[in-house]
């Protein structure tokens, strides 16, 4: 604590101010709870969410689910199924996985976007109902590469808070009929199994977006935000919020 303002500290390298633990007394109860190691008997106080949110994205405070190493993968699709990037996936014998067919026998699901476009992913996502841990793959893009979020149902941000974001900020711009990135099938294979490979878990995955430029190798990560009003992260009592502006392509 310093001047009523939370920071978490990790070495001279890795300093945050936790800005979203207000007011003081919010900041001193979290304070508190970690040196007494009782940080989870603030998860259901509505105004500590926020604040746990924020030491959640940076690998703060983890969800076991996180951590664990994933033995029985199945994969998921969002559009139509590419046999060649299945094939490449599970031809890969150090990866350590036993790959399975059905989502529900998995311990970790890759849903993986295809040629779906965003506003099928908002129709789509919920009717998944996955109870299961997933990461997010798209290849829907030209010669771009995007991984993540790791989702894990109920405690961090999904991929409806995420196709909600992207739909209603910069609209659902039409997919390439043939995308570069899907012509690199051992390539792609490769890179999206190099976090299963991670001994660190999926901490730094939580809540978090990687976009690879194959063309490049240029990267950018990006925060993907809980949606107050996600009918998946809090039930049907949340109800979308109206637009300020109309959106021509929002329907």
């Amino acid at each position: 604590m310093q001047d009523d303002m939370l920071f978490l500290s990790g070495g001279a390298d890795e300093v945050y101010a936790v800005d979203e633990a207000t007011p003081a007394s919010v900041a001193r109860q979290i304070a508190d709870a970690w040196q007494q190691n009782t940080l989870h008997t603030l998860q259901d106080q509505p105004a500590c969410q926020a604040a746990l949110r924020q030491l959640r994205r940076v690998g703060a405070i983890v969800s076991p689910r996180t951590v664990q190493r994933p033995q029985r993968a199945a994969l998921c699709w969002m559009g139509e199924a590419c046999e060649p990037l299945v094939v490449a996936l599970q031809r890969d014998g150090d990866s350590g996985l036993q790959w399975v067919a059905e989502p529900d026998q998995a311990d970790t699901v890759l849903l993986i976007r295809s040629n779906a476009s965003w506003m099928d992913c908002v129709t789509r996502y919920p009717a998944l109902a996955l109870q299961q841990p997933h990461l997010w793959v798209d290849i829907a893009y030209h010669h771009t590469l995007v991984i993540g979020p790791y989702v894990v149902p109920g405690e961090t941000a999904c991929i409806h808070c995420l196709s909600n974001r992207v739909a209603h900020r910069w609209g659902d711009v039409p997919l390439p009929a043939s995308p570069q990135v899907q012509q690199q099938w051992t390539l792609l294979a490769a890179l999206i199994l190099a976090p299963l490979r991670c001994q660190a878990g999926w901490t730094q995955w939580t809540e978090q977006s990687v976009s690879m430029d194959l063309t490049t190798l240029q990267t950018q990560r990006s925060t993907v935000y809980r949606l107050p009003w996600c009918q998946v992260c809090h039930g049907e009592v949340a109800a979308p919020l109206a637009a300020a502006l109309p959106l021509p392509w929002i329907p």
